[in-house]
């Protein structure tokens, strides 16, 4: 007989459902939106500057705020709260953005949804830690990435079969962003928290004698200024070089999200040490160098569709690896607070990245010309992912040390 201390399993169980329910709404709204806002800016009449604004905000705003959340939920002790509010805010932003035909209102919509996004990333990976084992996460955070990827995928699809059957693709893809964000708030209302108790904040500094940290910052901070040098550019080659239409991107994006559930699957049946999560983790960050030069070189649909093929797999290893890495570095009860720091600095980067995209196209385009300058800074942005990308390796003797 089941001793009545042991009741709360069944609450953890319970628990466990629906954050896989909060995980399948929240990706279904990604893959429905995600892969078509820039072209969606872009044939609103976007600049290429309008459309590295937008990848910048994309990701400055998504991760900046995130530090204030991250604190807030630390010191109140609480994660759902943030959850549902976030998600709720971000579903409404989708009224105006709908209505909107100005691009450049279009990103100031976005940056407010990715503002109100930022309340449930480190409150969502922070009630991860909270409720697992160490030596069960790597399980439960893959499995939780596997049931997201299954729902962005199925949104992708549904958006480009819209599109086959002469629906606007865009506007279908949107709605269902907006009912699957207000969703996944909606449904962790009914998750009960472990009762945590309130307390002070600590001063950002706290974390400055954790080495492994401080490292994973300032090389994963440098190694995304580079990579998110390409982004905007990869939408300017999709809408104006490749020219492809709703249904061959989203192609491209469910294709990627299927061999993200392949590497899913097969992370999932391993038991990496934290040697081998770092090993792992860099040799996945130094294979993107090859993306921008596909881009440069091939743009061709079936190029395309087959690096995305191949991205798909390296993000999903890269997110759950760099999620692993984070939680088991810092302490648990600055999971929230260190992981919204780590998202902030990666945030920065990437807007300095994209806006030096952006800029760079901008300026030389009319003088140096429009393909010569889209393959000097494709160049640029591989040099530094494969160079960046290696020195990952370093964290494991920092995590090594540290964890002993």
């Amino acid at each position: 007989m089941v001793a009545q201390d042991d009741a709360p399993a069944i609450g953890e169980t319970r628990g466990l459902k629906l954050l896989y329910v909060r995980s399948i709404s929240s990706s279904l709204a990604l893959g429905a939106s995600q892969p078509f806002l820039a072209v969606y800016a872009a044939t609103l009449g976007a600049s290429p500057l309008t459309i590295a604004t937008l990848h910048a905000t994309m990701n400055f705003f998504t991760n900046a705020v995130q530090t204030l959340w991250g604190r807030l939920s630390d010191a109140s002790g609480r994660r759902v709260p943030w959850i549902v509010a976030g998600s709720s805010l971000a579903a409404l932003t989708w009224i105006p953005a709908l209505l909107t035909k100005s691009p450049e209102l279009f990103v100031l919509i976005m940056a407010l949804r990715f503002v109100a996004l930022s309340m449930t990333t480190p409150t969502s990976t922070a009630l991860l830690a909270d409720i697992s084992e160490p030596e069960e996460r790597q399980s439960l955070v893959t499995r939780v990435q596997i049931w997201g990827t299954v729902g962005a995928a199925s949104a992708t699809i549904v958006v480009g079969l819209s599109q086959l059957i002469g629906l606007e693709g865009f506007a279908v893809g949107f709605v269902i962003a907006m009912i699957s964000e207000a969703v996944s708030g909606l449904v962790m209302i009914p998750f009960r928290e472990e009762s945590r108790p309130q307390k002070k904040l600590e001063p950002l500094t706290s974390f400055s004698s954790n080495a492994p940290y401080l490292s994973y910052l300032a090389i994963n901070t440098t190694y995304i200024f580079f990579m998110s040098i390409s982004w905007p550019l990869f939408t300017i080659t999709i809408a104006t070089v490749a020219k492809l239409d709703v249904l061959t991107i989203a192609v491209m994006n469910v294709l990627s999200d299927l061999s993200s559930l392949v590497a899913l699957f097969l992370l999932h049946r391993t038991n990496l040490d934290f040697a081998g999560t770092v090993v792992v983790l860099t040799a996945t960050r130094a294979s993107f160098a090859v993306v921008p030069l596909v881009y440069g070189f091939l743009p061709a649909p079936p190029y395309l569709i087959g690096i995305n093929l191949l991205t798909g797999a390296m993000i999903s290893l890269n997110n759950a690896l760099s999620t692993l890495y984070l939680l088991a570095v810092v302490r648990p009860e600055n999971r929230a607070t260190l992981t919204a720091v780590a998202n902030l600095a990666q945030g920065v980067g990437s807007f300095a990245g994209s806006m030096m995209g952006g800029v760079l196209m901008e300026a030389l385009g009319p003088t140096f010309g429009f393909s010569g300058v889209l393959i000097a800074v494709y160049i640029l942005s591989s040099v530094g992912r494969i160079g960046f990308g290696l020195l990952h390796l370093r964290l494991r003797r920092g995590a090594l040390n540290e964890i002993g």
